[in-house]
């Protein structure tokens, strides 16, 4: 007689505890996987950031000027006091965070201090501080005034690489209001009104070289192609009052407008065009409309740029034929457009 057991019928107390076992081993192996993966994605990460390091990525330049804590959707911005040589060019921020050298808390009486925000263009990544914006209306107001016995006017330059007009509106209201601008110039592009980051998208992208580098070839692929595939997508943003970037603009503009009229504060909105797809630009035009409409029912001036590059040769007036900045000759276009406006406004 064979003696009893507790197992099951078909079964034995070997097989009784295998699946426990084999959950065991399981769990297991997928720890040891992601340790591993988590480990070759760390010595990556390393290496990657050693060979951008020699050559002189972007993110080099952003970890020795800038910093985060503004906003989790925009990750860094400038910090202040810093300087940093970045592709033979000499940067430095002074207290306020702002492109250039110190400057005083508030304008002194009668003085005329016109800030201009807006991104890189704004902030002239790749021209010496000289070549920028800010620069070149500065001394066109100082010649001016000199010939005038004037007061002088000031431009100061609060372009961050990577801004939108939105985050460019939120930083000045968050930061830089106590600068008490008598004016402020918004330095917009037609890409101004693109959807922002997820704030755990955007602290990966700011934290992770290899995660910005992946991130990147994804989005170049997934990027519009070809003038017809920009056109709609310019289209999907900007076509009509619900389209999503003219939502964004008008409730930024909301913001900004509401400062403006309690402080008395002048504004202008310059749109650059796009300069990579300059010879399509005409059949953008309706960008320009848009940012037209709705900076002039804010009560905002708008002055669009496109005029100042009109029939050119778009890779005369970039940086280089792969980077959308405009070249110094570039931003003497924008400047020479402006200054007569923003000059008929002393």
């Amino acid at each position: 007689m064979m003696p009893r057991t507790d197992s099951a019928p078909g079964s034995s107390p070997m097989t009784a505890t295998l699946p426990s076992n084999t959950v065991w081993r399981a769990g297991r192996a997928v720890l040891l996987t992601t340790l591993l993966l988590l480990a070759v994605a760390l010595l990556a990460e390393g290496l990657l950031r050693l060979k951008l390091r020699g050559q002189q990525d972007f993110n080099v330049y952003a970890d020795a000027m800038m910093e985060t804590g503004f906003s989790p959707l925009w990750g860094r911005a400038h910090a202040p006091d810093r300087s940093f040589v970045f592709r033979s060019i000499a940067y430095r921020t002074n207290e306020w965070a702002l492109r250039g050298g110190p400057v005083q808390p508030r304008p002194a009486p009668g003085q005329r201090r016109i800030l201009l925000i807006g991104n890189s263009i704004a902030q002239g990544l790749g021209l010496a501080e000289d070549d920028t914006l800010s620069a070149g209306l500065t001394r066109r107001f100082a010649a001016d005034r000199t010939a005038s016995a004037g007061a002088a006017v000031e431009v100061l330059n609060a372009g961050v690489p990577g801004f939108t007009a939105q985050a460019s509106i939120e930083y000045f209201l968050a930061k830089l209001a106590p600068l008490a601008p008598t004016d402020i110039l918004v330095l917009a592009t037609p890409l101004d009104g693109r959807p922002l980051d997820t704030p755990i998208t955007s602290w990966i992208l700011h934290n992770s070289r290899l995660a910005g580098k992946i991130y990147g070839r994804i989005a170049r692929l997934t990027e519009p192609q070809g003038r017809d595939e920009v056109l709609a997508a310019r289209h999907v943003l900007y076509d009509g009052p619900d389209a999503p970037g003219t939502r964004v603009l008008a409730q930024e503009f909301d913001r900004l407008a509401t400062y403006a009229r309690s402080n008395g504060v002048s504004v202008t909105v310059a749109l650059v065009p796009d300069l990579i797809n300059l010879a399509a630009y005409p059949e953008m035009l309706f960008v320009d409309d848009q940012f037209r409409r709705l900076a002039e029912d804010h009560g905002f001036r708008f002055i669009p740029l496109y005029p100042a590059f009109a029939g050119g040769d778009a890779v005369q007036m970039l940086l280089s034929p792969t980077d959308p900045h405009p070249n110094a000759g570039a931003v003497r276009r924008i400047m020479d457009l402006l200054y007569p406006a923003l000059a008929a406004q002393d």
